[in-house]
């Protein structure tokens, strides 16, 4: 199994979190580990290439010792070092650790001093007031912890996309090598690009399907295949269970079945219904198998267009597939022309090293002219952002200063000198109007008090949005998908008072954020408002998180025109001039 920049990060940091609950000596590795994941996570070059070439000690925080236990999870997908430190601490230990609030040394306190050992135990601590009785553990951390509690109950089981398709995309890759195998793709939700996903799977077409599985558990990082059932027409359900990283149920069916069985484990519940309605209406039956006449054989299908078109449709993408008027809207040839990947000429929201980013000027406008754009924001925070080093007015305008000398230099491809600046408690900006003038784009975006009432809140976006100076209102909800709920507030108050103003509305391409969400963003369309896709990226590597972004305007039915950045910049330009 190959393993990606976040798969080494994500273990260094549990590695981390392990040896913070353990205290002691041992803690003061932590801090290392720490540094080495959120360095490896943000760095340009692929792992696996800087193992192969014998290359990990440039990464930033990677010495001797950390480079051979990265090499060793690139070789094996596992490490050693890890497995024992779990198997020290009791698993709701390091369970602790997901609520807001609750790092690897409370955890640690926790367990060590009340012998918490999950969650529950927590909760019970905290409402009995036995918490206390620890240093600085009052009242207000109490209330937090409990609020955090709540959060993660209420999150559905599952994982998040930027989890799940890495791991899907992985095994995928690994099946399409293996001898017999002609095709593998993922499916399900991964497929429909879901960002909560509940089970990764995968389908590969094989003409034998045993011989498949069997070098599967030969495969690196491969803890265990557990054969769950048979398929149709003699193929095979295994479940993978790898040491790091998600479990992923694999479909393995003969080379003729593979469409029929990949557009039947893609479809939503309720789009498989309406599509079996449809096929009813016409005398056929949908299944597993396949499409056909009661008692016959399955019609020959050698793609799912074929499928869609035995049903007198046009064929649907995997976006749309929710069961949410897309057989209606095929059948009356109203279907999107949705946005591609390719439509978009720009990001709009990027980070460089003048705020918390870890690429210069130069490097962001390479990487940007390297992806084919036209443009790329350069969108530092704002001064009151102090732990991400935040840009107050002098340096802002230097910036600005800096960017224009890099564009003379540039053809066909252009820095814009932006900002992304706070939006503070009572809805003032943290800039004043007149460096706000000055700059080619702003984006507005709440970072504080994130838990405020919905009334408050929306007040503050709807100042935002009002403000002439702000051309987008930056991942409105605040949510961070998996760790963090959406912040209360009226959505569609302050979708309406965008598109009477024609301040953009953010979807921001981050897998952790994708905020707008789908749902939203379709009410947007249809409210009249434009939505601005941006990476938020802080570091050139994951200027491809576009992807994530352009997927979830997919499945909010979003056209090239419904795009702020499917546009040229002079079009843009004259679209973000409100002022």
């Amino acid at each position: 199994m190959r393993i990606s920049n976040p798969d080494v990060a994500r273990v260094l940091s549990l590695v981390g979190d392990l040896l913070e609950i353990k205290g002691g000596d041992e803690a003061a590795k932590a801090a290392a580990y720490h540094r080495a994941a959120r360095s490896v996570e943000h760095y340009p070059v692929d792992v696996a290439t800087l193992h192969r070439e014998g290359r990990l000690r440039e990464i930033p925080g990677v010495g001797e010792a950390l480079a051979k236990k990265i090499s060793e999870l690139i070789e094996t997908g596992s490490l050693a070092y890890y497995d024992r430190l779990a198997a020290e601490v009791p698993p709701g230990v390091l369970e602790m650790t997901r609520i807001p609030g609750v790092g690897g040394k409370t955890a640690g306190l926790l367990h060590r001093e009340l012998g918490l050992t999950g969650v529950d135990e927590l909760e019970e601590a905290v409402r009995s007031g036995a918490l206390r009785r620890l240093p600085g553990l009052g009242p207000k951390k109490e209330g937090a912890i409990l609020r955090g509690i709540a959060a993660v109950r209420h999150r559905p089981e599952g994982l998040p996309l930027s989890v799940a398709r890495p791991a899907a995309l992985s095994l995928a890759g690994d099946l399409a090598g293996l001898p017999g195998v002609v095709r593998a793709e993922p499916a399900g939700e991964v497929r429909r690009w879901c960002e909560w996903v509940k089970a990764v799977e995968v389908v590969a077409a094989a003409e034998d399907p045993a011989a498949v599985v069997a070098a599967v558990r030969r495969l690196p990082g491969v803890r265990e295949v557990v054969e769950a059932a048979g398929e149709p027409g003699g193929g095979l359900a295994v479940t993978v269970l790898q040491s790091t990283g998600p479990a992923v149920d694999v479909r393995l069916v003969p080379p003729g079945l593979f469409p029929a069985v990949l557009h039947h484990r893609t479809g939503s519940v309720g789009h498989l219904a309406a599509l079996g309605r449809r096929a009813e209406s016409r005398g056929l039956l949908l299944g597993p198998g396949g499409l056909g006449a009661p008692g016959e054989e399955p019609l020959s299908v050698k793609s799912e267009a074929d499928l869609y078109r035995h049903l007198g449709l046009p064929f649907i993408p995997s976006e749309l597939r929710e069961g949410a008027g897309e057989i209606e809207a095929a059948g009356e040839g109203r279907l999107p022309r949705l946005v591609e990947l390719s439509d978009i000429r720009g990001d709009l929201h990027v980070h460089s090293d003048w705020s918390d980013g870890t690429a210069s000027l130069e490097e962001l406008a390479r990487a940007g002219q390297l992806l084919g754009y036209e443009y790329l924001a350069v969108t530092d925070h704002s001064r009151s952002l102090a732990m991400a080093r935040g840009l107050d007015e002098r340096r802002l305008l230097a910036q600005k200063e800096a960017i224009e000398r890099i564009n003379q230099d540039l053809e066909g491809f252009r820095l814009l000198a932006g900002v992304e600046v706070d939006i503070l408690d009572g809805g003032e900006l943290d800039l004043p109007d007149s460096v706000l003038a000055e700059m080619d784009l702003v984006i507005a975006s709440v970072h504080s008090r994130l838990g405020q009432p919905g009334d408050r809140m929306t007040a503050r976006l709807l100042a935002a949005v009002e403000n002439p100076h702000v051309d987008i209102l930056g991942h409105p909800s605040g949510r961070l998908i998996g760790r963090r709920e959406a912040s209360a507030l009226d959505i569609d108050a302050v979708l309406e008072a965008a598109a009477r103003t024609g301040a953009l509305l953010e979807l921001n391409s981050s897998p952790e954020r994708l905020d707008l969400k789908d749902v939203h963003a379709r009410s947007a369309r249809d409210k009249g408002c434009r939505v601005a896709l941006g990476t938020d990226a802080h570091s050139p590597r994951y200027l491809g998180d576009m992807v994530y972004g352009v997927a979830t305007a997919r499945r909010a039915w979003l056209e090239p025109q419904d795009l702020a950045n499917t546009r040229p910049w002079p079009e843009l330009s004259r679209l973000l001039r409100r002022a």
